[in-house]
């Protein structure tokens, strides 16, 4: 499975569970072990190609953002997804569930990630978007 499909596959997940919720909360986990959990899930010859300052962008404050529904914490991580990010997905679930709710999720941005990174005219691909 490409980075492609994945992404699309989080932003349809994503797009589902805020539908119905006025409020997201973010969880009690540090945003370093965040990314080294994200970065842990893969196999050391995948690690490289997700190693990268856009996903790390991403990730760090955004992969804690949950909603309460029916009283249990639900993440954007909670979908079925093939490998290479199975793993990824199920051990940030695991990690973001685990913490206590530690606050309201305010974006200061009007959508989460981005598309593009500018970097000196040359228009790289972003992984992450919602």
């Amino acid at each position: 499975m490409e980075f492609k499909q994945f992404k699309q596959k989080l932003q349809e997940h994503f797009q589902q569970i805020i539908q119905n919720h006025n409020v997201l909360f973010l969880t009690d986990v540090d945003k370093d072990i965040i990314w080294d959990t994200y970065l842990n899930s893969f196999s050391d010859e995948e690690r490289q190609g997700h190693n990268c300052n856009c996903c790390k962008q991403f990730l760090r404050p955004y992969a804690n953002v949950v909603v309460i529904e029916n009283n249990k914490l639900k993440s954007m991580w909670d979908f079925d997804i093939d490998s290479p990010f199975t793993d990824a997905i199920k051990q940030l679930s695991a990690l973001v569930l685990s913490a206590p709710v530690k606050d309201v999720f305010v974006p200061t941005f009007p959508k989460l990630g981005t598309d593009f990174n500018r970097i000196l005219f040359t228009e790289v691909k972003s992984q992450w978007e919602l």
